[in-house]
């Protein structure tokens, strides 16, 4: 991260890798018949006596509804959510793009736009090629920690196995499982860098935080910071029980989202001067209401019901014995911004007035 232009380049070559790789998961998926997989899976579970038909059957004991039901799509717009996380970390580069006015909207839409399309591809082609109701079954045995006929993981990547496939075809996608994680890491590691920096030259949080350094361009003092609470957290998560922590993360997610929703609601109202600074496309209004405000509106009722979904899941939103930790991180971030506000305001630093207009990038 700290090399800067050096990532982002390879971070291009390791994109058009998974995105090849991804369009040939998708299209072997098509190719491949489900009375082939079911042939396939019962001729490689033969001697396990675990058969295709079985593990639905198994399911549907433990409690799985076969076929899809409403209340089972609108649960699921919480995991559709999360899938796509990610569409507005275009904002966080958007001081680097040229012409951002012109390019962040086709970035963020653009990218929520191609990330839906590909998503619904590789669903209906997992579905086409192992069927809905087994993938959706043996999932649901998983899930709900039921003892599973099932001898491997209910993964694509697991299912994958059992089909015959052209090498080539087979490295493709197994580059696209593999490097896809070694490139979403520093498109994840870029926000709480971004986020760091921006605080620290807000004078929000210590202002050595904001320094560049004058060889690499980067913020290497916030980069480090950044990676080392990374690597100690995840020492927590994995050697410890404090993983709970992170049971809530959809809700804390969705609580964001719907704080920001609130905003945009409030925008044209709370803060004329930035609204009028806004590209046009932002100020059309229908029926004399501003677009942002209505797009503001519809975001928080959809956050409003993932919240519920959330709260009331405990599979989805996580265990309530984890709620209060999550608070903890919630609340954590007025505690820290309030200290601040009266730390700076001794130093003659008013932090509202920071906030009152928005950076010239």
């Amino acid at each position: 991260m700290s090399l800067g232009r050096a990532v982002w380049n390879f971070m291009k070559v390791l994109f058009f890798i998974v995105m090849i790789g991804t369009v040939v998961n998708i299209v072997f998926l098509f190719s491949v018949s489900q009375p082939a997989f079911v042939t396939a899976f019962n001729a490689h579970f033969a001697a396990q006596g675990v058969t295709y038909n079985g593990v639905i059957q198994s399911a549907v004991t433990a409690g799985y509804k076969q076929g899809s039901t409403l209340s089972g799509t609108l649960g699921g717009l919480v995991y559709a959510m999360a899938g796509l996380i990610g569409f507005n970390f275009a904002a966080y580069s958007a001081g680097e793009a040229k012409n951002s006015r012109k390019t962040m909207p086709i970035a963020i839409v653009g990218s929520l736009v191609i990330g839906g399309l590909i998503f619904a591809a590789w669903a209906y082609g997992i579905y086409h090629a192992f069927g809905y109701d087994f993938f959706s079954a043996a999932n649901y045995l998983t899930a709900a920690g039921v003892p599973s006929p099932l001898p491997i993981a209910a993964s694509v990547n697991s299912l994958f196995t059992l089909i015959p496939q052209n090498p080539v075809v087979e490295i493709l996608g197994a580059l696209a499982f593999g490097l896809a994680w070694i490139w979403l890491t520093p498109t994840d590691f870029l926000p709480v860098v971004s986020n760091l920096f921006a605080w620290s030259f807000d004078r929000v949080g210590p202002a050595r935080l904001a320094d560049v350094n004058d060889r690499f361009h980067t913020p290497i003092k916030t980069i480090i910071l950044a990676g080392v609470i990374g690597e100690l957290m995840l020492i927590l998560f994995v050697y410890t029980n404090f993983s709970v922590a992170f049971a809530n993360t959809t809700i804390l997610l969705n609580l964001v989202f719907f704080i920001t929703s609130i905003a945009a609601i409030l925008l044209p109202y709370r803060a004329k001067d930035i609204f009028e600074l806004a590209p046009s496309w932002v100020k059309a209004k229908a029926l004399g209401v501003p677009a942002v405000t209505l797009v503001g509106i519809f975001s928080a009722a959809v956050e409003l019901f993932l919240l519920y979904s959330a709260f009331t899941n405990a599979f989805i939103g996580g265990a309530p014995v984890s709620y209060p930790i999550s608070a903890g991180i919630a609340i954590a971030g007025l505690v820290i911004y309030y200290i601040s506000k009266w730390y700076r305001k001794r130093q003659g630093i008013d932090l509202e007035t920071v906030f009152k207009t928005i950076p010239p990038d």
